[in-house]
């Protein structure tokens, strides 16, 4: 393996390319792409085009922040991967399959992904998805109580497929 070489999570293939050219998504490199910070700051940006505005949460894979897609003045969701799994190959074969599985599904009452890829500076493995502001979940089924029934979920967009 060379120190250019570059190592795609999905396939498990190496090449020298910033995008596998086997599956299309970007590769990563062999070097330490970890932030140097487990939680990023307000102002950092990702990708050249993410202002991370704050955290939203955190999960067992990564953290998510409200960011701004600049290109577009664009509120977004901002998935990232923690620090300790950047190494784990099963975890990022399973980070990057969840945002091709959830880029491909297109229903107004499932989240749109805009984008995934890797931070050219810090290598850090990202997805970007529609923001939708309101209580989470968890806080939801505390609120309303987990036998709430679906008819009195707030959807967004139209009733279809109910």
């Amino acid at each position: 393996m060379t120190e250019d070489s570059r190592y795609c999570p999905v396939c498990e293939g190496i090449f020298t390319d910033s995008e596998c050219p086997v599956d299309g998504v970007p590769t990563l490199s062999r070097t330490d792409y970890a932030p140097a910070d487990e939680v990023m700051a307000p102002s950092s940006l990702v990708a050249d085009r993410y202002e991370i505005r704050r955290r939203l949460g955190r999960g067992g894979m990564g953290h998510v922040y409200l960011a701004t897609q600049t290109s577009v003045n664009r509120e977004v969701a901002l998935k990232t991967l923690r620090r300790k799994l950047h190494g784990d190959r099963t975890a990022l074969r399973r980070f990057y399959q969840e945002a091709r599985a959830a880029a491909a599904l297109n229903h107004s009452n499932i989240v749109q992904v805009h984008d995934f890829g890797v931070d050219d500076v810090s290598g850090l493995p990202f997805i970007a998805m529609e923001y939708l502001d309101g209580p989470s979940l968890a806080r939801f089924i505390v609120q309303e109580g987990a036998s709430t029934s679906v008819a009195r979920v707030p959807w967004r967009g139209p009733s279809r497929d109910r």
